[in-house]
């Protein structure tokens, strides 16, 4: 398994709608 750091303000783990969802919104 590899392991990734990085930094950002937010993170959105997950897929599907809610994961596209909390994109979109973290985006605006």
């Amino acid at each position: 398994m590899r392991y990734e750091t990085v930094k950002t303000d937010i993170t959105v783990i997950g897929g599907g709608l809610s994961g596209v969802s909390a994109a979109v919104a973290a985006a605006r």
